[in-house]
């Protein structure tokens, strides 16, 4: 294949689809292949700077990045469409998310019936780890996942 492109287009309840990016000191050395695109928060798509791509090979992109919706299980499908000189196809993949959640409960006491309530809300965990002072990637510190893979 030459000169190809991938386009990524997410659909469902999420907050955000992007590519990896760096600030401060750590811009400096970074570039990447994947794009976002300017009027839209929901497609991305990867520009490759070695534009042949031969049978049998692979090609590794930058990092893209899922938002989810806090508190929400639900499935996002991944539309994707890949051109090239003299080819192009397309299909869908569908991400399942599953948050992870921990119950807290707090009692406080009242005076009366009437003074009774019921409170949820949701927040982010902090997980405890270190930043990497050269690639800007964290080191957990926990025994917590970040992906859970399954099979249907």
């Amino acid at each position: 294949m030459e000169d190809f492109k991938l386009k990524l287009t997410a659909d469902g309840e999420f907050d955000e689809i992007g590519a990896e990016n760096r600030s401060g000191i750590f811009a400096q050395h970074f570039s990447t292949d994947v794009y976002e695109y300017s009027n839209t928060n929901r497609s991305v798509y990867v520009k490759p700077t070695e534009n042949i791509l031969v049978q049998g090979d692979s090609y590794t992109t930058g990092s893209i990045y899922l938002k989810p919706t806090i508190a929400k299980e639900t499935d996002v499908t991944i539309y994707w469409k890949i051109l090239a000189r003299d080819f192009k196809d397309s299909g869908k993949l569908t991400v399942k998310i599953a948050p992870l959640y921990h119950r807290v409960v707090n009692t406080n006491f009242v005076e009366s019936a009437a003074e009774e309530e019921e409170q949820i809300s949701f927040s982010l965990i902090e997980r405890p780890g270190q930043r990497h002072p050269l690639d800007n990637k964290v080191n957990f510190s926990d025994n917590e996942s970040d992906y859970t893979f399954t099979e249907d």
